[in-house]
């Protein structure tokens, strides 16, 4: 009985060892499309820097 509660404590951990994995696996490549997304979307000249100056205090010089 014991050896049987050893073998499924390592197929449990194998589990959700390689189930993290997989998870993280997903977000990163998911993080890649959405950048490679973008940048086809924008400009080389846009450079995210569309936004109006206006917003910006002229008391921070």
């Amino acid at each position: 009985m014991l050896k049987y509660i050893n073998n499924c404590q390592i197929i449990g951990a194998i589990l959700i060892i390689s189930g993290l994995y997989f998870v993280l696996w997903g977000k990163i490549e998911e993080c890649k499309l959405a950048k490679a997304a973008a940048a086809a979307i924008q400009s080389p000249v846009d450079n995210c820097n569309n936004r109006p100056t206006s917003h910006i205090k002229s008391s921070l010089a």
